[in-house]
């Protein structure tokens, strides 16, 4: 059976989106998360990950896409069948074989003849596949070896590469979620360490709020920060004081919320502070 929202769960969607406006200019808002419930703070949370990463989430896919429709088409319909027996490296068509990129870098030479050849036409190669050895230059300096002799019988064939490249979805939506996961992390951190700035400027201006209100506090206190991350991102337009810019708009939306609460608890003598503490 399908769940329908009710009117009050709907409410709260709607207060919550508006934290994202609110935040840059409404003192009311920052006197509310006060006493907002932890489930609209854990929202609030959530939805401000998602909005912040879903400009790179975007442009990885698009980016993705593009990789594997231009870059990896072109590459395995360079490659012939490959056939592994005893350890011995076949395949079906004249060798040596010089793979490029779109572009026409060398990328992979195939060679099963006996000799040790590493450069061809084109340049050296990153990947070469001799006989008995698949062979690495990851650098000048750093070479990887990786030999057939434990290998007894395997087939390889352009067909099975294309039927594993169509998974590529499923693996970018599994590497994005670990993103995901390490933004959130990020996002935690970063909002510890602006309610540890929080505790200084509460001092300063004799407020007494307890450090977990602090980082919630501070957490919706970086959204405008956050977002000017975001589209800045979105259009490479990204500097590199970038992240001191962010951390000082976060620092005085800080002071312009904890202020807020200040004159919020004087005015009602004290009883907003008191849920505070």
């Amino acid at each position: 059976m399908q769940r329908t929202l009710h009117r009050g769960e709907i409410r709260t969607m709607k207060s919550v989106f508006a934290y994202f406006y609110r935040s840059f200019f409404d003192r009311k808002l920052y006197r509310e998360i006060i006493t907002a419930s932890t489930g609209k703070i854990v929202l609030y949370f959530f939805l401000l990950v998602v909005f912040s990463s879903m400009p790179s989430f975007i442009k990885g896919i698009i980016d993705t896409r593009k990789f594997v429709n231009v870059e990896v088409s072109h590459f395995v319909e360079q490659l012939p069948d490959f056939r592994i027996t005893d350890g011995e490296l076949q395949v079906n068509g004249p060798v040596p074989l010089y793979i490029t990129t779109s572009e026409g870098e060398a990328l992979c030479m195939i060679d099963t003849s006996s000799g040790d050849i590493q450069s061809g036409p084109d340049g050296t190669y990153s990947l070469v596949i001799l006989k008995d050895r698949l062979i690495f230059n990851k650098s000048e300096a750093e070479q990887r070896v990786y030999n057939f002799d434990q290998i007894d019988d395997l087939t390889l064939t352009r067909a099975d590469i294309n039927s594993w490249i169509r998974f590529y979805p499923l693996v970018y939506i599994f590497v994005w979620s670990l993103i995901f996961i390490w933004m959130c992390l990020v996002l935690l951190l970063e909002g510890a360490v602006n309610a540890l700035a929080g505790v200084i400027i509460s001092k300063i201006m004799n407020v007494s709020i307890v450090f977990g209100r602090l980082f919630v506090i501070a957490v919706v206190a970086s959204t405008p920060a956050l977002l000017l991350n975001t589209v800045l991102d979105f259009f490479k337009a990204s500097f590199a004081g970038l992240w001191f810019l962010c951390f000082a708009v976060s620092v005085i939306y800080l002071c312009f919320a904890i202020h807020s609460v200040k004159t919020a608890g004087d005015s009602d003598s004290g009883g907003l502070l008191e849920k505070c503490m």
